[in-house]
């Protein structure tokens, strides 16, 4: 504070030498005294003071808090540009944060009105009632769920009002009896065949892995069984199952499932489609899913080389927002999710791709970001403090990884500060926690400073 408020009044003291000619010595004769403030002077315009000490403030506060780290920071502010930037290392492991730039780059990628479709098809139409085998086609929907996963997960505080994107299976199977469909003795056949993905990544941690579940284009309940919590080993064939329980709940004989690749002549029975991609976004960033962020990067791998792969996908989000006008200089993307430590981001890109928020296209990166204390990894965080209902943002935490990256809605003028703050060190996961939240009560209380009347002395 103490070296802030010399600096500003060493400018005061400065410009007392720059005045009008109304400053001049008065003539002789004339009653107009001279000013007692000059012209360039804090008292005549206190609100650029203010920020200007705000900014010193700040600045001192986050290279405190990054001291002993490898550590980025930035503060943009609307009007003002970049008010505090640092750190001592020039890119960080992002862990979650980084699904900012998934969400923004599948956007730009795919579309808002993007969504997945999955399939039930047959060799012809049901003759009837009865069709002999159908093949659940997977299309990469991340959110295809049964209902006892929807239920497990709205539990969760994390997830509180967001399953309501969700995709029932239940919808798809009522579609199928819909269509007449009231035997298949050759049973409910999954088809994953749409990716040529690995069930897991190698960059993964091992203790990471119980964080998500298998990838894949036919994935139901995010790969887990809704009852037992457990991953499932094969999720086609478990989707097939699923499914067959559904179908024969409902009436239909059904033979056992099986898996294998739908014939290139077969016939839609029935489909069903995901709510339009703004919908998942929100999902993905409020309740950092990371089978929402890794079915983005295959279905961008999809759409521009058709092979289905992590690495095409995060390629194509890369692409997307470089054409978008984020400087990715400096980021490696190996999954979507952020659970690898080989992936690299700067403060600077994570910000740039905040700011694509205001165009149509890319809303819902900033629109569904979690809030403090009300939705999303926030919803338990930052309660009771004036953060509550203003700071929305994308948090990230792997071990001796924290970052908090979002915006701020501020009402007093200032412009709305939108920040990115991540740290990598030798810190506990509750250790972490604190220095983004100092960081961001921080951010969130500048321009924070004396009144500009205390900055200089009194005339």
């Amino acid at each position: 504070m103490l070296a802030g408020v010399l600096a500003i009044a060493a400018i005061g003291c400065l410009v007392v030498a720059f005045r009008t000619p109304a400053d001049a010595e008065v003539q002789e004769g004339s009653d107009t005294p001279p000013p007692a403030t000059p012209v360039w002077s804090p008292r005549r315009s206190p609100q650029s003071f203010v920020v200007a000490v705000g900014s010193t403030n700040l600045q001192r506060t986050l290279d405190e808090l990054a001291t002993g780290t490898q550590s980025c920071f930035r503060v943009d502010v609307d009007g003002l540009g970049t008010v505090a930037a640092g750190g001592s290392a020039p890119t960080v492991i992002p862990a979650s944060t980084q699904k900012v730039l998934t969400a923004a780059g599948t956007l730009g990628a795919l579309g808002p009105e993007f969504t997945f479709t999955t399939s039930a098809v047959g060799t012809a139409p049901p003759e009837g009632g009865v069709l002999d085998r159908i093949w659940l086609v997977g299309g990469g929907d991340p959110v295809l769920s049964t209902a006892e996963w929807t239920a497990k997960q709205a539990a969760e505080p994390e997830y509180g009002g967001l399953t309501d994107s969700f995709t029932p299976l239940a919808s798809l199977a009522d579609s199928i009896v819909a269509a007449g469909v009231r035997a298949i003795p050759g049973g409910v056949i999954g088809d994953g065949s749409a990716y040529s993905t690995p069930p897991t990544l190698p960059t993964w941690n091992e203790s990471y892995r119980s964080e998500i579940g298998p990838l894949g284009a036919l994935v139901v309940d995010d790969g887990f069984d809704p009852v037992t919590g457990q991953q499932v080993p094969d999720p086609a064939l478990a989707a097939a199952g699923q499914l067959s329980a559904l179908l024969v709940a409902r009436g239909v004989a059904v033979g056992p499932p099986t898996t294998g690749a739908a014939p290139n002549d077969s016939v839609e029975v029935a489909s069903i489609r995901s709510a339009p991609l703004p919908a998942l976004v929100t999902e993905l960033l409020s309740a950092s899913d990371n089978g929402t962020a890794e079915a983005f990067a295959l279905a961008v791998g999809k759409a521009t080389t058709d092979t289905g792969t992590v690495t095409a996908g995060t390629a194509g989000i890369l692409a997307a927002l470089q054409d978008a006008g984020v400087d990715v200089g400096g980021v490696t993307l190996v999954d979507g999710s952020g659970l690898s430590r080989e992936n690299q981001v700067t403060c600077g890109a994570l910000i740039q791709t905040l700011g694509l928020g205001v165009q149509p296209r890319y809303r819902s990166v900033v629109e569904g970001l979690a809030i403090a204390g009300q939705r999303g990894t926030l919803a338990e965080r930052f309660g009771g403090t004036a953060l509550v209902g203003r700071l929305w943002g994308k948090t990230g935490s792997l071990n001796g990884v924290a970052g908090l990256t979002g915006l701020f809605d501020v009402s007093d003028g200032t412009g709305t500060p939108r920040f990115a703050t991540v740290f990598n060190g030798d810190f506990t996961e509750s250790g972490g926690r604190r220095l983004v939240g100092s960081a961001a009560e921080a951010i969130a209380a500048f321009p924070q400073s004396p009144p500009a009347d205390q900055l200089v002395p009194a005339p």
